[in-house]
């Protein structure tokens, strides 16, 4: 990379509050993570045949310590080479009970993420509620 036009870099402190300052502007920095492939998918014994079913996100019920309001989206796939399918940003709080999803994907990926200003998390035991989707399309 070739440095700035004028020389100057950005020098960043870690473990020092959760937003980007610069001359005392602050700006959200983007934070997120998504969850390892959630799927119904099974192999067979015995020659039989295993479940291959879609996974049906019914609910989430978030357990988080938060401080601003965050957004999970339901990314996921038909197939590992099908393009990927991201769902509308659902909004909760640190008071939201239950997030009601009725969301559906052979591969399924949950993304948390936040990015307003002062905001600030951690995840506690969160649950979802799956059911077995459609069958094999």
């Amino acid at each position: 990379n070739n440095p700035p036009a004028n020389n100057m870099y950005s020098l960043w402190m870690h473990e020092v509050g959760v937003d980007q300052n610069i001359n005392n502007t602050l700006t959200a920095i983007p934070s997120h993570f998504e969850t390892g492939s959630l799927s119904m998918l099974t192999s067979g014994d015995n020659n039989k045949p295993g479940i291959d079913r879609w996974t049906y996100q019914y609910r989430i019920e978030p357990d988080f310590k938060q401080t601003v309001t965050m957004e999970l989206t339901v990314n996921g796939r038909k197939y590992a080479n099908s393009p990927n399918v991201v769902s509308v940003p659902y909004s909760f709080t640190n008071t939201t009970e239950k997030i009601p999803l009725r969301e559906q994907r052979r591969q399924m990926y949950l993304r948390f993420s936040s990015n307003i200003v002062g905001g600030n998390y951690e995840m506690g035991n969160t649950l979802m509620v799956i059911k077995t989707g459609d069958g094999r399309q």
